[in-house]
């Protein structure tokens, strides 16, 4: 069973830096917060940021299948400072797709200030986002990924995020 950080971002530092190097993917739903979680975790450690969204071919109508994986792949190889951390929706299909070895996931769940107690208590029974009727393309893809390979019951870690 994954482990839980509840908005401590001191937490998930420690936790990134004992996972040596290798690819540590941010999942999640949009707007959770893992790019901002990502990359001010990368710029505080020393380590390099990846963004999903910026090998994206716009107005393809669909995310994994637009994205420019080469550039991607090659932009990960590269960094000057690993382990990588890398930002992006339907995660584990990006990453099959780059054939990176990988650290570590971690799914990132938005999350309440007030509830946050509950959240962690209540996550594996009731999921509020699982309500796949939004219409736009990407939330559609991503909740057909989340529902297909489970990604938010199998992570290495579950980060509890509360926005500021």
């Amino acid at each position: 069973m994954p482990q839980f950080i509840e908005n401590d971002p001191a937490k998930l530092a420690t936790y990134i830096t004992s996972l040596g190097n290798g690819l540590i993917v941010f999942d999640g739903r949009p707007l959770a917060g893992k790019s901002y979680l990502a990359c001010t975790t990368a710029k505080q450690l020393g380590r390099t940021f990846v963004e999903g969204d910026d090998f994206l071919v716009r107005d393809q109508g669909v995310f994994v299948d637009a994205l420019r994986f080469d550039d991607l792949r090659r932009t990960i190889d590269t960094a000057a400072a690993p382990p990588v951390l890398l930002a992006t929706v339907c995660a584990r299909y990006v990453v099959d797709r780059i054939g990176q070895p990988i650290a570590a996931i971690i799914w990132v769940e938005h999350a309440s200030a007030v509830r946050l107690d509950q959240t962690q208590r209540d996550y594996f029974d009731y999921d509020d986002n699982s309500d796949a009727s939004r219409e736009h393309p990407l939330c559609k893809e991503v909740e057909a990924y989340v529902a297909a390979v489970d990604a938010r019951r199998k992570p290495d870690l579950i980060y509890l995020n509360v926005p500021d």
